[in-house]
């Protein structure tokens, strides 16, 4: 990891200005925010060591501020971990004085920052997901915990935090010897372990003359690969490995890489292993050896800087015999080598770039010194460099750089006293740290900056994209806003880009950065590059199953670029619901008068209406509304001649044919009035006791009886 603080010189902070962030960022967490998995008022106080995996999610350590929900120095450490998804769940994975997995009850994590001196823990965050940590527990004596056995390595890649390995027990080997200390871990994709590790003596057989060795889980459980005085696996004259093992390097196959010393002259007394894609261990190279790739008499002194890509093919860097009888010498005795293998599986190291080279656009500058390779899935590495001094070409301002052969052969990447891209004009890169690559092949760093050549004044993280253009991600003195409306200014950045041979990386496959950040203000966070982002909605193109839609990340019911819109919000998006304006939660399909509309929404349900027509949009359709042309959503209909009350001339009175006789309706006795209501006679008063056809006959018999009374009485 590497942590930045911006130079301040009589009280005044340098940074490169207020501009905002150059990319995206997501944050991850704040401090001052409540710390998952612990009691209310427990809030984060700094962080460290931010992990990143192919997904996104994330992995730090981080300090608890003392004195609030009974936090204090004996519990104030821990480890949290994004569990699911880019934006997933943070957790609490372990915290210093909590019971340890896998240990005796009452065995508790020890300060995550510095258990014990000159020891730490170390974080990985493995590409698949999984989370895993070495540290140590705090000594016991009365349940057994002690300097014997406080040592361990923790994983949660069976889906909860468990123990892995721990000092004390018992070691694969023929012996059963104990282990009694191993150096931080490799951890592939999958979570599984390449360790250098030393055994107790007097335990099993081990002893000062075997007491040290590698095992891996790359072929399963843990196994021996190699140990102090057993043959140097591959050496012709059967040289003994003299026990000191550098940490192996591993794949995502789980093929390990590592270089050790042999117990011989010095003159080859150092080799490099590999069990590659071969699959069986097998010696790459050996000091001593002819230096492959050049004349005949120049011979390799020093080996180094080992790294492994996903593909298993092996980079290092290597050191020529000043002895050598073919003209090296200091300023051309730094080479850079990449594995390839011939179609028989045979390992052949190509030589990449040598002291003495022309350094790649860097006009009339030659390499002198090469430092430790990164390689990405298909083994093109980056590297870093030095140039030789050379007047008017090379000084102490421009004379060193990073250098990859990915994309389109052996390019710079960045070289000192050059622009930095996304700064202000005149500001320079004054050095260039922690560089890393991803499968891709693209390179990331830290880099210090200058704008007058001589003085620090900031910095940055940059990578490159796509194309191999180099980008700025972040820099000190960036505005950033760490939630809507909240922006902070950085003030230091920490961070470590890696790459994929087993250590600890902050730089994914899709090209996002996770870093932590502190700001004048005093606060801190945990933040990620969002990557490559199309659709600028938030979520890099390689999570974004939706990369060219703003409004989606996932296409959901209806796909890409159609909203998942529930207008009847019944929990059925509109594109799959069978009645997306009206409520049909189960989708029941029953269509009773066969129109192929289902009867949840059908607006005349017994009576086949495929159009749906509504005229007076009271949502009963035309072929079943009672009142077509009058709203009436009810139906009510008081007589039952099926005629709405709101468009029936005698509401109450049955009356199917509405005829009055006045162009109001229908009348069988011309008298005007509506047949409901004077049915028989155009003179009828109504119904009465003796019905409408008696009281007509009544009123018409009257009259007559009295004009016979008058005629009689005159004849008399």
């Amino acid at each position: 990891m590497r942590c930045f603080v911006l130079s301040q010189s009589v009280g005044m902070l340098l940074v490169f200005g207020a501009a905002q962030a150059a990319v995206p960022v997501r944050t991850v967490i704040l401090s001052g925010q409540q710390a998952p998995g612990t009691p209310n008022d427990v809030t984060f106080l700094n962080f460290k060591d931010a992990r990143i995996d192919e997904k996104g999610r994330v992995a730090f350590r981080a300090d608890l501020r003392q004195g609030f929900g009974g936090v204090v120095a004996s519990n104030d450490t821990g480890i949290w971990a994004e569990q699911a998804g880019g934006t997933g769940t943070l957790t609490l994975l372990a915290r210093e004085g909590s019971q340890a997995p896998g240990t005796p009850t009452g065995a508790r994590f020890a300060d995550f920052n510095e258990p014990t001196p000159n020891f730490f823990t170390y974080l990985v965050k493995s590409a698949a997901g999984p989370t895993t940590f070495s540290t140590y527990l705090q000594p016991d004596n009365s349940i057994g915990i002690n300097t014997s056995n406080f040592q361990g390595i923790w994983s949660d890649r069976s889906g909860t935090l468990d123990s892995v390995l721990r000092t004390g027990d018992v070691a694969p080997t023929p012996d059963n010897a104990n282990f009694s200390f191993f150096y931080t871990p490799s951890v592939n994709a999958q979570g599984k372990l390449a360790i250098s590790a030393f055994l107790k003596d007097g335990t099993g057989g081990a002893n000062s003359t075997n007491d040290s060795g590698v095992w891996s889980e790359g072929r399963g459980a843990l196994a021996f690969i190699a140990r102090k005085g057993s043959p140097g696996t591959g050496t012709v004259d059967n040289a003994p490995y003299d026990g000191r093992f550098n940490i192996p390097v591993m794949n995502s196959f789980g093929f390990i890489s590592f270089y050790a010393y042999l117990n011989t002259a010095v003159t080859n007394d150092t080799g490099i292993w590999s069990d590659g894609e071969v699959g069986t261990l097998a010696l790459l190279i050996r000091t001593g050896q002819q230096a492959p790739n050049l004349v005949n008499g120049v011979y390799i002194r020093y080996l180094g800087g080992v790294t492994m890509a996903t593909n298993g093919y092996v980079s290092f860097t290597a050191e020529l015999d000043l002895t050598s009888p073919a003209g090296v010498t200091t300023d051309n005795q730094q080479c850079l080598y990449s594995e390839l293998r011939s179609k028989f599986g045979i390992p052949l190291p190509v030589l990449i770039a040598r002291g003495g080279d022309a350094a790649p656009d860097t006009p009339g500058a030659v390499f002198v010194t090469i430092q430790s390779p990164v390689a990405d899935a298909q083994n093109h590495v980056g590297f870093s460099a030095f140039l030789k001094a050379a007047p008017g070409v090379v000084d102490g301002t421009n004379n060193s750089g990073l250098w990859s052969n990915a994309f389109s052969g052996l390019h710079l990447v960045a070289r000192r006293g050059s622009p930095a891209p996304g700064t202000s004009s005149g500001t320079t890169f004054y050095n260039l740290s922690d560089y890393g690559i991803n499968d891709p092949g693209r390179m990331a760093f830290f880099g210090f900056t200058t704008s007058n050549g001589t003085v620090v004044d900031g910095t940055g993280i940059w990578s490159q994209d796509a194309t191999g253009a180099l980008n700025l991600l972040v820099k000190t003195g960036d505005q950033l806003e760490v939630a809507p409306g909240d922006t902070r200014t950085i003030q230091i950045l920490s961070g470590s880009p890696g790459s994929n041979d087993g250590r600890a990386r902050g730089f994914n496959d899709i090209d996002q950065f996770a870093f932590s950040a502190q700001f004048t203000d005093g606060s801190q966070g945990v933040f990620v590059t969002v990557g490559p982002d199309a659709d600028n909605d938030g979520v890099n193109d390689a999570l974004d199953q939706c990369p060219s839609d703003p409004n989606k990340s996932a296409p959901g019911a209806c796909g890409c670029g159609k909203a998942d819109t529930d207008t009847d919000g019944d929990g059925v998006p509109d594109c799959i619901d069978n009645c997306p304006n009206k409520p049909n939660p189960t989708q029941d399909n029953t269509d009773s008068d066969g129109d192929g509309i289902p009867d949840a929404c059908d607006n005349c349900p017994q009576v086949a209406n495929a159009d749906q027509k509504d005229t007076d949009g009271d949502g009963v359709g035309d072929a079943c509304d009672n009142c077509p042309n009058v709203a009436n959503a009810d139906q009510a209909d008081s007589d039952g001649n099926g005629i709405g009350n709101l468009c029936d001339s005698t509401s109450g009175q049955p009356n199917p044919d509405q005829g009055n006789g006045t162009g109001e309706g229908q009348t069988a006795d011309q008298s005007g009035a509506n047949d409901a209501t004077q049915p028989a006679s155009a003179n009828a008063c109504g119904a009465g006791a003796c019905g409408s056809g008696a009281a007509a006959m009544t009123a018409f018999i009257a009259p007559l009886l009295l004009l016979g009374r008058r005629n009689t009485s005159k004849k008399s």
